[in-house]
């Protein structure tokens, strides 16, 4: 480091020097990991809204002041008070110092040609991180000199930041004013559209339950029918197929400005003993309308993705969930770890869980056939498509279900693993595991038959012509094999406290979905 700060430049150079090498001993392999939980969350909201007929919308995440207090009204200044203000640095007349002058024997027209292009940068012609290239290339110094001659620049080093009228996104309905404004008599109504992406917020520190910068799901419907009744609807559609089924409105006492009065409502999910807020909807203020020239009325809804995925994964502190690397737990209980693992897909419609639980009673009741063999498990009509479902086994002398297809998981001692059902007497499993162990009510049949039930759902969505899809399961190496997600906060525990992840065996589970098909 002492090195760089007396040359910069030639110390890079020699240091990066060690880094070069030939290619080729770097191996690319594909190793699928887990997504992170809030995009994986956000994925599956874009995914319903897009089939919902939303059109995704990309906001600016610089908001001027003067669209706070339009929306606000009297109290924007109470909410200016949890924004980031962006704050930019001056772009001075630069002068040369003579000192440095003299120490890069610089000529007159190099004197000249570092003038005209600091003028440039000045007036924004040439962007900051192109003025060292650029001192380098029209002005011939080399990286060493250039690099010198923007330390010693004046008064280049002494300025200060100047704070704009510019605000970081601290709420989404501060982009969907201005852009509705813009587009309600462009296309036809009703106009539905949806946008993901952070907002930020001025707390006064990070903690178990707030961050700087959060990831929100916003959407509008502008429409002269739209009432909050509906919005309400559409949100029960919405969570139920994200992972939420029942979820509670209730009125916010005191209304955001920029909503009609009585005409705003929190959503809340039960947890145990607590209510969960994860979102807010409502019709925006005819006032705040009136000051965009929208004419018409417009339904909002926004959902904190965090909160919603911290239920889902069971992580309590919103750090650990948001970045697990800086935040990882110190202590977690096998109850804890057991309650944080969950399929990774499910089914959302109720012929979707239909045929999971078919297929996992199939399972259970024919599992131990011979083969070959196969079982139907669904035959009928769904969204005009003959859906077919059947379990099979086609290799002669082996049995319908592998030996470990029927393995639960637990978590012992901070370890997740994989182990038959308990069989007194007849377990190679010691009694006190059973006894002591965190049972998470998953076993790798549950888990096999929610991800067909999903892939089914899936597949019936598209455009309807013959196919048959076949699904099936072998030996189990990894947690993805059997749709077993287990977040990367639980990862990190197991990994620093020399735990493992042991759910290997032989499951043989096959599946074939056959639509408009025999």
């Amino acid at each position: 480091m002492k090195e760089a700060e007396y040359n910069y430049a030639e110390t890079r150079r020699r240091y990066s020097l060690l880094l070069q090498q030939e290619g080729g001993k770097f191996k690319w392999i594909e190793e699928p990991r887990d997504p992170h939980p809030v995009m994986e969350l956000v994925h599956k909201f874009r995914e319903v809204l897009l089939r919902y007929g939303f059109r995704e919308i990309i906001h600016p995440s610089f908001i001027l002041e003067e669209d706070i207090y339009k929306q606000y009204g009297p109290e924007a200044r109470l909410i200016l008070d949890r924004c980031y203000y962006l704050a930019a640095l001056p772009r001075p007349d630069i002068g040369l110092r003579e000192g440095i002058v003299r120490e890069l024997s610089l000529d007159k027209e190099q004197i000249e040609a570092i003038q005209t292009l600091l003028k440039k940068y000045k007036l924004g012609e040439v962007e900051s991180d192109d003025l060292l290239e650029a001192l380098m290339g029209e002005v011939g110094l080399s990286e060493t000199d250039a690099i010198l001659l923007l330390r010693n620049l004046y008064p280049f080093l002494e300025r200060k930041p100047q704070v704009t009228k510019f605000t970081l996104r601290s709420h989404m309905t501060a982009a969907w004013f201005p852009l509705l404004s813009r587009i309600h008599n462009v296309y036809p109504l009703p106009i539905k559209l949806f946008t993901t992406g952070y907002v930020y917020r001025r707390e006064q520190k990070l903690s178990p339950h707030h961050l700087y910068e959060s990831m929100r799901v916003s959407l509008v419907v502008l429409s002269e029918d739209i009432n909050l009744v509906d919005g309400e609807v559409l949100c029960k559609t919405i969570l139920s197929e994200i992972g939420l089924p029942t979820v509670i409105f209730k009125k916010k006492p005191v209304a955001s400005q920029y909503y009609a009065e009585n005409l705003e409502e929190e959503i809340f999910v039960r947890k145990n003993s607590s209510m969960i807020e994860i979102g807010d909807i409502g019709l925006y203020s005819p006032i705040s309308l009136a000051k965009y020239n929208i004419p018409l009325p417009v339904f909002n809804a926004g959902f904190g993705v965090e909160r919603i995925a911290m239920l889902i994964t069971g992580i309590k502190d919103i750090r650990q969930l948001a970045y697990p690397d800086f935040y990882p737990p110190t202590d977690l209980k096998d109850e804890e770890i057991a309650s944080m693992l969950r399929p990774i897909k499910t089914p959302s419609t109720e012929i979707g869980k239909l045929i999971s639980r078919s297929i996992e009673e199939t399972f259970l009741k024919y599992g131990s056939q011979e083969a070959p063999c196969s079982y139907t498990v669904f035959d009928g009509s769904v969204n005009n498509n003959h859906l077919v479902v059947t379990v099979y086994e086609e290799e002669e002398g082996v049995k319908l279900a592998g030996p470990a297809l029927f393995n639960e998981i637990i978590v012992y001692d901070g370890s997740i693993i994989g182990i038959p059902p308990r069989q007194k007497g007849r377990s190679l499993i010691p009694e006190y595991i059973y006894e002591k162990c965190a049972y998470t009510n998953l076993s790798y049949l549950k888990l096999l038959s929610l991800y067909v039930g999903w892939l089914v759902e899936h597949e019936i969505r598209k455009h309807n012509d013959k196919r048959i899809i076949t699904f099936s399961v072998g030996l189990v190496k990894r947690p993805r094999d059997i749709n077993l997600f287990i977040p990367e906060t639980v990862r990190l525990f197991i990994v620093s406290t020399r735990k493992k992840i042991d759910i290997r065996g032989p499951a043989f589970f096959s599946v074939r979905v056959s639509i408009n098909g025999k």
